[in-house]
This record gives C-alpha cells, structure tokens and sequence, in this order.
C-alpha cells in the first residue's frame, strides 16, 4: 500500500463514528491507579460522553461536504455507532475486571487470559472502525480525501507537540 493511501486511509479514521482516532478511552492498567472507591464503581456509572465529535464535525465543514455527502456520512455514522459503543462498553467492563483482577489474587494465566479477551475486543471494535472509513471514503471526492489526508496530518502533529509539551512538564 502506498504511503499515499496509508495516508488517506489514517486521515479518513477521522470521520468513523464520533469522529475518533483512538482505540478505545480505557488506559492500560499500568497507567490508572485505582481508588478505592473506583474499584467498585461501575463502568454503568460512569460518566458517557460522545467522543470526538467535534473533531469529526470540524473536519466535515472544513472538508465543503454536500448536503447529500454529509448524509451519507451522517448514516454510515449512524450505523455503526450503537456496535461501536458495544465494543467500547465491553472493552471498559473487561479492563475494569482485569483491573481488579489484577488487585486480587488471579493467576498469571487468568491474567493472560483477560487481558487476550481484551485485546481480541479491541481488534474487533477496529475492525468495525475500519469497515465505517471504507464506507466513508466512498463518499468523499479524491480532493477531499486528500484535504482530509492533510488535517489529519496537522491534527497528529499538533498532538505530538501537546504530548512533548505534557512530558517536558511533567520532567520538570
């Protein structure tokens, strides 16, 4: 695959549904330390938010969509997103327990085993990812694929510069 496409391909994840380009919002459990009180909260009682839709929606009015191509996004979206809030709900749930499981007395193997349950979820929420880009870029012209190509570039730059910024910080 070319560069190009690779390109393309990386700038279309903006649009999936929400317009995220994240795997899922769970952190390893080597980057959350639990409270108390967190261990036993239920991921149902957590806070939901719609991630990245500002993100996808900017992208939209910057990339001149028509009315017909916003629809058609808006629906590809819309397909997808209950199966993608599946995915992301069984994947909190499941780093949830390896979490506790963790804290607890599981062996290495129960261990393992969560963690490749996790890790399969998370290969299938991209794969419902990817399928939602291929659909999207379908809709897209091949000057705003290429648009979007280039402000997704600036986007991952931008956060390369924030993430630097954040650990320069934090070293100091």
């Amino acid at each position: 695959m070319s560069s190009y496409s690779t390109s393309v391909l990386g700038a279309i994840m903006a649009l999936t549904v929400g317009g995220t380009l994240a795997i899922a919002a769970t952190p390893s459990f080597n980057d959350v330390k639990p409270s108390p009180s967190s261990v036993n909260q239920t991921v149902s009682q957590r806070p939901q938010r719609v991630r990245g839709t500002e993100d996808g929606d900017k992208f939209m009015e910057q990339l001149n969509l028509t009315e017909d191509q916003k629809r058609q996004i808006s629906a590809i979206r819309e397909k997808y997103k209950g199966q993608l809030q599946q995915a992301r709900t069984n994947i909190q749930t499941s780093n949830q327990e390896l979490e506790t499981m963790m804290a607890g007395n599981a062996s290495n193997e129960q261990l393992r085993a969560k963690h490749q349950e996790m890790m399969g979820m998370r290969d299938k929420m991209n794969d419902l990812r990817f399928e939602s880009l291929l659909e999207m870029r379908q809709v897209l012209t091949p000057a705003q694929r290429s648009q979007l190509a280039q402000l997704t570039q600036e986007r991952k730059d931008n956060a390369r510069t924030m993430r630097n910024q954040r650990r320069n910080n934090n070293q100091n």
